[in-house]
C-alpha cells in the first residue's frame, strides 16, 4: 500500500512554530496537545495525523542535510492509549497546539 504524505498541505501554516526561538516553541508545546502530521506511514493510524501530548521538549535542533527543524520531545501517543514515548517530530509538522482546556479534554478521553 501507497502512504502519500499529507503533512505537506499543511507545512506553510507552521511558519510561526518554526521561527519561534527553542525557549518560546518549547513553552508553546509542552503540556499541550498537538495534532502532527507524520513524515512516513505510522503504525497506529494510517493517514498519518497523530496526537499526541507533549510532556517535555529535550532538544532542539535543525538537521545539517536539510535544514529542517527537529524537536525530540518525550510524549503520551493519545492515539496508543496515552503511552509514554519518546519522538522525533519536526516543527513543520506540528499542525495544531491545543490549549490548556482542550489539552485536559483530550487527556480525560484517553484516560476512559
Amino acid at each position: 500500500m501507497l502512504l502519500i504524505p499529507i503533512y505537506n498541505k499543511a507545512m506553510k501554516a507552521n511558519k510561526p512554530l518554526f521561527n519561534l526561538p527553542a525557549e518560546k516553541l518549547s513553552k508553546k508545546i509542552t503540556n499541550r496537545v498537538i495534532t502532527y502530521f507524520n513524515d512516513g506511514a505510522s503504525t497506529v493510524k494510517k493517514d498519518g495525523v497523530r496526537k499526541m501530548l507533549v510532556e517535555e521538549v529535550l532538544e532542539d535542533r535543525f538537521a545539517r542535510s536539510t535544514g529542517r527543524r527537529y524537536v525530540n520531545v518525550r510524549c503520551r501517543d493519545l492515539d496508543d492509549k496515552g503511552q509514554i514515548k519518546f519522538r522525533s517530530l519536526h516543527v513543520a509538522g506540528i499542525n495544531q497546539v491545543d490549549g490548556r482546556l482542550k489539552t485536559a479534554l483530550q487527556m480525560v478521553k484517553t484516560l476512559f
